[in-house]
């Protein structure tokens, strides 16, 4: 199956890409004519060494201050190699890299290495050469989502040659004449393939599976109301009851109510726990603390096991069963503080009995701890949520991601005699999504979600529409995340 067959119909964010169009067009005209960066317009120099330059958004990965002015006082090492990039057709990816690699040079010795945004700088001077996803995480991510659909495989590319070979496959599946319009594609196709599978049926819960078998640990990321606590559910039953030596089961073919019924009779078995991160969470909470209790009219301090520690225990105990920890909001904890020296334990070859397996030292019992291969981790996401930050580095690399979108089908085949006023409604909300979604967020991670369209009848619908959905689109405004209020 090729790409277009799922997408044919593609609407691009067009203020994204006149932004895109226009900023690109200064900075290459001005490395064509070899100019020093600190004769270029003051706004046009400062706009590319910003957070969002127009080609990528960069938060915390863009580089610092101090190693933002060594750049500007080296840069007479960058003109001659941002001449030769602009001055052809051809993609040249020798002086790419030379480039790539002397922006790296300069910044290296004054801070922490910006792969990041070196790749994005190289990539500002070389549209339609290079991609404009820079981050070597999303890289991957869209590479992995695009090879069933006839993206070459290239397993040990550099984030320069996974770039390239991202925009080649767009070029040629996406031959639109605007350049700016081919690099925004590559942004939001790994949502449209996310969207695609979850139109058909179960792919999502069985992509969710998955990733969970081979990586052991995986966070379900989506805006608000698509479903994330639901499949989190659903993908956890599906583990359980397909245990090693148990018979396959359906879960495909069980309704919801069998479903849940089935989540809560494991979740009293002990095979299933579940917590929400929030930001007074404590590693005294999830792991091991002292806890205050009266013996004999006096306060004394005993040491007990949180949730972590408790499903870990279960989990080696019983060897042949599956155990799932499920934890909500994982993003509004402070990670590094909540599992503290277990961090490393849960990436999949670290644990216990693996070749590469060892046991930490706890901090209050000071016993050795190790994650046993038969527990599994299933985080939720809200990405629309502005009021923490990004989740941490640490704990990203040790998990899957897994987009949950928002699901137009669903609306559109529920049961209901309010279906058609439903589903007019959720057009309302996308369309507005869509035309005033903010550059530095892609519209998948932002649209209102699918359960805040699906009701029995008109008054529900009405009120979910007018006190849920209204007040969420008028907090995406407040917050930048849409550049415009909703108006009826």
């Amino acid at each position: 199956m090729r790409l277009n067959e799922i997408i044919p119909d593609y609407q691009p964010n067009k203020y994204w890409a006149e932004d895109y169009r226009k900023w690109v067009s200064l900075y290459v005209a001005n490395a064509k004519e070899g100019k020093h960066i600190r004769d270029w317009d003051h706004n046009v120099r400062e706009t590319l060494l910003a957070s969002d330059n127009h080609v990528s958004s960069l938060m915390q990965g863009n580089f610092s201050h101090v190693q933002r002015e060594a750049l500007r006082n080296q840069w007479d090492r960058l003109i001659p190699l941002l001449k030769q990039i602009t001055n052809t057709d051809e993609y040249l990816p020798d002086v790419s890299r030379e480039a790539y690699d002397t922006i790296l040079d300069i910044t290296r010795p004054l801070g922490k290495e910006m792969r990041a945004a070196a790749l994005r700088m190289v990539a500002a001077f070389s549209p339609d050469k290079l991609s404009t996803v820079v981050s070597p995480a999303a890289l991957w991510e869209r590479y992995h989502a695009l090879l069933p659909f006839g993206m070459k495989k290239i397993p040990n590319a550099t984030p320069m040659e996974m770039s390239r070979a991202l925009q080649v496959y767009i070029n040629e599946e996406y031959p639109h004449d605007d350049i700016a319009i081919r690099s925004i594609y590559l942004w939001e196709v790994k949502d449209f393939i996310g969207k695609w599978k979850n139109a058909n049926g179960m792919e999502l819960i069985k992509d969710a599976v998955e990733l969970l078998k081979h990586k052991k640990n995986l966070i379900l990321q989506g805006a608000p109301g698509t479903g994330k606590t639901y499949t989190t559910a659903t993908v956890a039953v599906k583990m359980l009851l397909n245990d090693s030596g148990a018979p396959l089961v359906n879960v495909e073919h069980m309704d919801r109510k069998a479903i849940m019924d089935t989540y809560r009779n494991h979740i009293t078995s002990g095979e299933i726990a579940f917590c929400t991160f929030h930001q007074s969470m404590e590693y005294e909470d999830f792991v091991e603390g002292l806890r205050p209790v009266l013996e004999n009219g006096q306060v004394v301090y005993k040491l007990e096991d949180g949730i972590f520690s408790k499903i870990v225990k279960s989990a080696i105990r019983q060897p042949q069963k599956n155990f799932i920890l499920i934890i909500d909001e994982i993003n509004r904890g402070n990670v590094a503080k909540i599992f503290g020296e277990l961090i490393t334990l849960l990436e999949a070859d670290k644990r216990k009995g693996k070749v590469n397996g060892f046991p930490a030292k706890l901090a209050y019992s000071k016993s050795d701890f190790e994650v046993p291969d038969n527990l599994y981790i299933i985080g939720t996401m809200n990405t629309t949520d502005r009021s923490v930050g990004s989740i941490d580095y640490a704990l990203r690399r040790r998990f899957a991601f897994l987009t949950v979108p928002s699901n137009e089908e669903v609306v559109k085949n529920q049961n209901t005699t309010v279906r058609d006023m439903a589903f007019s409604l959720y057009k309302q909300a996308k369309e507005h999504v869509v035309q005033n979604c903010s550059a530095d967020i892609s519209m998948e991670d932002l649209m209102v979600g699918h359960s805040y369209f699906l009701a029995d009848d008109e008054e529900t619908l009405m009120r979910q529409w007018t006190y849920e959905v209204l007040p969420l689109l008028d907090e995406y405004y407040k917050d930048g995340l849409i550049t415009k209020p909703f108006k009826e």
